[in-house]
């Protein structure tokens, strides 16, 4: 992410792989919406404006991916996001999430952040609502 437009780097997601059995039971074309869809998430206007981190929009990412519709984090019967599991995703240790939040709420991506007790506990601004992938 931290590459620029005209550089690109390569990755492989190793379950993605065609040797390997399908994670997902979607093909090609939903496979290019959701590359579209992150896209537009990492490459939000206002996160590029903030100068926001890679690590930063990979929580955004996160964050956007488990949103319910109306853009509260997390299923209904959870409290939030457990943070052990969003710095996994961003490869950063638990403790760290909560100041990466607040480089999302600077950048009008998330309000009412709170990180306590284990969990990321908050919602997606009216701004980035549309981006939630609605659980």
């Amino acid at each position: 992410m931290a590459s620029r437009p005209e550089g690109p780097t390569p990755f492989t997601i190793p379950t993605l792989l065609p040797e390997q059995p399908r994670p997902f039971a979607f093909g090609k074309n939903n496979r290019s919406r959701i590359s579209g869809w992150a896209q537009k998430v990492v490459g939000d206007r206002k996160l590029r404006k903030k100068k926001a981190t890679a690590t930063a929009r990979l929580l955004a990412l996160h964050t956007a991916a488990h949103a319910r519709f109306d853009g509260q984090l997390g299923r209904l019967e959870d409290d939030g996001l457990a943070l052990d599991q969003a710095a996994s995703f961003c490869t950063l240790p638990p403790e760290q999430v909560g100041e990466h939040a607040k480089l999302l709420v600077a950048a009008d991506w998330l309000a009412d952040v709170d990180t306590g007790q284990g969990w990321l506990r908050g919602r997606l601004t009216e701004r980035v609502l549309p981006l939630g992938g609605l659980l």
